[in-house]
């Protein structure tokens, strides 16, 4: 979009700063709506039952259940998330009553009765429980589940108790409505904070990147107000070369004055149309006010990244063109510094060139004695480039200077000499091809292609051209295009040289062993995949693992914890109505004997000792060991598929039950709640059959704990009381008082898991809301590790740069030192036996010192940036730009030193 005036829309469209603080407001916004959910949560989950649960008992029910025992029993036991009234009959249901719980004056209707023929031990009968509100799909779960825990509780020999266990199983499974799992409530806690943390993270990294956007946008600004305000400077020096050209009248001057003209023309436009563009980026993003004329490229919205990367890379092209026409216009017109014009044309093409010739011995290898001829005609034609490069230097001297007469005879000149210089590259490029082509058949297996040969010498240009201008901007390619002369791919000579290079590289002789590592764009793919796959992965494993968790009851399968020894034992009836074995053994005590509190506590922490699954009592427990003859109590027949087990009607252990607490609150009155008829917390009663042919069974311990909640142990499985196993007739029997041992750890471990709670979660809600949760956390986790990483590897990185910067100064002050002996070397040694009568060499010394000027004085630039300055990647590729070029400068010492010696051996010897 073009903006053209400051109309009244206008400032519609301007960006308002104040958006730049929303992600932190609303990073901040989460993370309080994360406090709040996290209070919320944490009252839920840490929330106790508190409401009242009432009872309506009808009279005259069985089981000791009257209004007063049971509200006795219920008292400081039951209470529920909601309050709720049980209503307590003992005849069977109407269809509306248990089926749509419609109860009067009650939320739920409990049914003591039973079916004598079908006393509900295995199917538990859902018809003699309703409750209101319940939903169908969920009505046969809850009603059996309460019906079961009352036959349950009626098996170990509760009455009142079994109707507060049904309660407190209805409060649990129905009367909260839920909501209490730290799973749900840590995830939707840590949802908005985790979104909280990544929205910061990217704020702040947006941040950076807008300012980085900003410092690139100055830099490009900068370079081109640079060539804004040299634009006379450059149209001074442009007219002064039109004005020798024009005077030179033939037709190479006529040439290269139309290509000067039209380098001009397009950089006085170019000019104008990015100063347009430039006030178009900064309108859209800094506001201000609007251009008054369009670049000519839209701007739509925010501008994006590559708006200002064609940008950048518009005004370095500008200076470019300009710099080469700058020098072009110099070089044309004969000025005194066209000398220096052609160093920066010939240092970084001999720099590539020397470095050929100094494998030598391996090309030789590579390709047969045929290359050494190539190599003599590279050198031949590298040595006449660098006698140009003198002659160059020395004829404004030779003509008199810029101004005077013999303007049109400069222009010539150069023209002549730029003719010689072409010709010298054309001899570069033809033996360089040679090089190529002779290397063609000894490439080794897997070396990459024409194209890619091709992308590899370019990459080495562009370095190559960095490196010897030690990282600044270098116009060379639109100078040498602004002369005429090739360059690039096209057939450049430094291209034709960095291409021998490159293929010297991928030869079988310079072939290495392969490492089979990965590249550095193979590990930037697999941490983006593992980046992408691995909170994926850690979500939907969390997510099932915390539906698979809230799915069942977490105390299964739990390492016990009881830690309480059996508090006493009491023996009622005759101990010496009880069996003997009938070969008494030195390595056990008599049945009798056994039955004291120390043999029981020994032989349960015996069991503990050697396994680890079993415990000891959770609770304080004083044991009531109740020895019955059996006929006087229950009518029992023996197993006919098992010699050693009696089978009990059901109904008869539960009238003994009954009994046995009677008899036994008479003899000792605190084993019984006077209030309730029922066992007290922390008594147990355990009836052992005294049966005929001197054998015993032990029974189903009683005690005051009531079983309730989902899936509990306690009473749960009748045979337990009516199928015993009988003792006192073999010779490997174990003693009394272990087995009593051994049904209090059982009882133990039915105690822990009791008053198990329903799970109320919806598992789908569940599964997603810990899997996004844990999805963004991990997200969150790898965004900030790898943003701590990069800095650290940064940090280390600028550490490393600022040692090896300290290194080239050292480096720079041994060239310094040696610059006289290689003066020696070079002009003295190899100049006098020199086909160019020493010419090429002291334009090669000249240019070896003019890099070497180079690199000081950036080393010197760099040293002296602030500190704060001193990284990022800018700086980073600065130091090492300088470095290669002190490294080829150190190459190129070392090589000239090697020839030098050489040559004067060789004169000693002959």
């Amino acid at each position: 979009m073009t903006r053209t005036t400051e109309g009244p829309n206008a400032s519609a469209a301007r960006p308002h700063r104040l958006g730049t603080w929303l992600p932190p407001a609303l990073a901040l916004g989460l993370a309080g709506s994360s406090v709040g959910i996290g209070a919320v949560g944490y009252e839920r989950v840490t929330a106790e039952p508190e409401a009242e649960v009432s009872f309506l008992v009808e009279d005259d029910l069985p089981y000791g259940i009257t209004q007063e025992t049971v509200e006795a029993a219920a008292e400081g036991r039951v209470a529920s998330y909601e309050p709720f009234t049980v209503r307590v009959v003992e005849r069977e249901l109407a269809w509306d009553e248990y089926m749509h719980g419609e109860i009067e004056d009650a939320e739920m209707i409990l049914s003591v009765g039973d079916d004598p023929e079908d006393p509900d031990l295995v199917l538990a009968d859902a018809t003699r429980v309703g409750i209101s509100g319940l939903d169908s799909d969920d009505r046969y779960t809850v009603a059996s589940t309460v019906r079961e825990t009352f036959v349950n509780n009626r098996t170990i020999g509760h009455g009142p108790n079994a109707v507060v266990g049904a309660a407190l199983t209805a409060a649990d499974m129905h009367f909260d409505e839920g909501g209490r799992s730290p799973a749900t409530w840590v995830s939707a806690a840590a949802l908005p904070l985790l979104a909280g943390v990544a929205i910061m993270f990217l704020w702040v990294r947006s941040r950076g990147l807008e300012r980085q956007r900003l410092r690139r946008l100055s830099r490009a600004k900068l370079r081109l107000a640079r060539v804004v305000l040299e634009l006379d400077v450059l149209e001074l020096r442009f007219e002064t070369a039109r004005a020798a050209l024009s005077s030179a009248g033939d037709a190479v001057a006529t040439d290269s004055l139309a290509a000067l003209e039209a380098d001009w023309d397009r950089i006085r436009q170019d000019s104008l149309r990015l100063a347009r563009r430039e006030q178009e980026l900064e309108y859209a993003w800094l506001g201000g006010p609007a251009p008054r004329e369009s670049s000519g490229e839209p701007v739509d919205g925010a501008p994006a990244w590559s708006d200002l990367e064609q940008f950048e890379e518009q005004t370095a092209q500008l200076q470019r063109r300009a710099d080469a026409l700058a020098a072009a216009s110099e070089l044309r017109a004969g000025h005194a510094g066209s000398g220096s014009v052609l160093d920066r044309l010939a240092l970084p093409l001999l720099q590539s060139v020397d470095e050929v010739l100094t494998q030598r011995s391996r090309l030789v290898g590579i390709a047969g004695d045929g290359t050494g001829e190539t190599l003599d005609r590279l050198r031949s034609a590298r040595d006449e480039l660098l006698a140009l490069n003198q002659e160059a230097a020395t004829i404004p001297a030779r003509s008199g200077g810029d101004d005077g007469d013999d303007g049109a005879r400069l222009v010539a000149e150069h023209a002549d000499l730029l003719e010689r210089w072409e010709a010298a590259e054309r001899r570069i490029v033809g033996a360089c091809t040679a090089l190529s082509g002779a290397l063609k058949t000894h490439r080794r297996e897997g070396h990459p292609g024409r194209k890619a040969l091709r992308r590899a010498a370019e990459e080495r240009v562009r370095r190559r051209v960095q490196a010897s201008s030690a990282g600044a901007t270098d116009s060379l390619d639109e100078l040498r295009a602004t002369l005429g002369l090739k360059h690039g791919a096209a057939g450049g000579p430094m291209w034709s040289a960095e291409r021998v290079l490159a293929a010297v590289a991928h030869t079988d002789l310079s072939a290495g062993p392969s490492t089979g590592g990965i590249s550095e764009e193979g590990w930037q793919a697999v941490v983006a995949t593992v980046g992408v796959i691995l909170p994926v992965a850690a979500g939907l494993l969390t997510g099932w693992a915390a539906v698979e968790r809230a799915d069942v009851n977490t105390a299964f399968g739990r390492s016990l914890q009881g830690d309480q020894p059996l508090a006493a034992l009491d023996v009622v009836g005759d101990p010496g109505a009880v069996p003997e074995f009938e070969e008494p053994s030195d390595l056990r005590p008599s049945n009798q004997d056994s039955l004291t509190l120390e043999y029981v506590r020994e032989s349960m922490a015996r069991t503990v000792e050697f396994d680890e699954d079993a415990a000891l009592l959770p609770d304080h427990l004083e044991l009531h060991v109740a020895l019955l003859p059996a006929d006087d109590y229950i009518s029992y027949t023996p197993r006919a598929d098992h010699d050693y087990r009696i089978d009990i009607d059901y109904w008869d252990i539960v009238d003994a039950h009954a009994r046995i607490k009677e008899e036994v609150g008479a003899e000792d009155p605190e084993v019984i709640d006077p209030a309730t008829g029922e066992v007290a917390l922390g008594h147990g009663i355990l009836p052992v059959w005294l049966l005929d042919e001197a054998t015993f069974a032990v029974g189903y311990t009683m005690t005051g704990e009531i079983s309730s909640g989902v899936d509990s142990r306690l009473g749960t499985y009748s045979f337990r009381a009516t199928d015993l196993l009988v003792s006192g007739t073999g010779d490997f029997e174990i003693t009394l008082g272990d087995q009593v041992a051994n049904t209090l750890q059982d009882l133990g471990r039915a105690m822990e898991y009791n008053h198990q709670e329903s799970v109320k979660v919806d598992t789908t809600s569940l599964f997603w809301l810990v899997a996004v949760a844990v999805w963004t956390g991990a997200q969150t986790l790898l965004m900030i590790g790898v943003a701590v990483v990069e800095a650290g590897r940064r940090g280390i990185g600028t550490r490393r740069v600022r040692r090896q910067l300290a290194g080239l100064r050292g480096r720079l002050d041994d060239l310094a030192l040696g610059l006289d002996l290689s003066r020696l070397d070079m002009v003295a040694v190899l100049g006098a036996d020199s086909a160019t009568d020493g010419r090429a060499e002291q334009a090669d010394q000249r240019l070896h010192e003019a890099g070497l000027v180079t690199a000081w004085r950036e080393v010197q630039a760099l040293e002296r940036l602030p500190r704060r300055e001193q990284r990022g990647a800018d700086w980073e590729s600065r130091v090492t730009h300088v470095e290669k070029l002190i490294d080829t400068l150190a190459a190129r010492e070392t090589d000239v030193a090697t020839r030098a010696e050489e040559l004067l051996r060789t004169q000693r010897d002959g």
